[in-house]
């Protein structure tokens, strides 16, 4: 899986990498923090943007998990919404429902209706945050790779980041070498000084 570049890097610039040192799918080999991607992905985020030497649009470690803790919290709170409300719309329409399959049953379009507004009501904000949290994770694997001199693969690095998410964090985080720590608050070890003035 490592390939190295022979040619010498100059002082303080990582050694050239033709392709990641750790798998997309070898996630398991660092189960601590496999789970910390799984369950508290703000906070292995936030520890591998500290190894990067920046938090994006924020200046400290604690700002930026906050931000991100915000985003992971509302898009659980909108999905049990969510969740919660189809339930309630899909019962009431078994009650009513007949079994009249006629499109122009009224259980069945009153059901369709409320569905189509509730995922026209619920659905943007859902979409919003996913965005940025992806945006986030896929800024953050263009930046290992920069860190790390491997060539740019935007594309790869996209579908990564929407298609495997947990995988693509835990990826990045090991490639910067990120502690398996649980809940880990506070700036990584080894982090580039002077982030709060970056």
């Amino acid at each position: 899986m490592e390939a190295p570049n022979s040619a010498a890097a100059p002082a303080g610039v990582a050694p050239a990498q033709v392709n990641w040192a750790n798998g997309l799918c070898s996630c398991f080999d660092a189960p601590m923090l496999c789970l910390n991607a799984a369950f508290c992905s703000p906070c292995v985020m936030a520890q591998t943007r500290g190894k990067l030497g920046n938090y994006i649009w924020f200046k400290r470690l604690k700002i930026f998990l906050g931000f991100l803790i915000l985003l992971y919290v509302a898009e659980v709170i909108l999905v049990v919404i969510y969740n919660i409300l189809f339930q309630a719309i899909y019962g009431e329409f078994m009650q009513n429902w007949d079994g009249d399959a006629n499109p122009n049953s009224p259980a069945l379009a009153k059901y369709v209706v409320e569905v189509t507004v509730l995922g026209n009501t619920m659905g943007p904000p859902m979409g919003i945050i996913a965005i940025i949290y992806l945006g986030f994770l896929m800024k953050t694997r263009m930046d290992v790779r920069v860190k790390m001199n491997m060539p740019a693969d935007t594309c790869n690095d996209c579908l990564a980041s929407v298609c495997c998410s947990v995988c693509t964090l835990v990826q990045t985080a090991r490639e910067v070498h990120v502690s398996g720590k649980c809940m880990n608050m506070e700036e990584p070890e080894g982090a580039p000084t002077g982030l709060d003035k970056v």
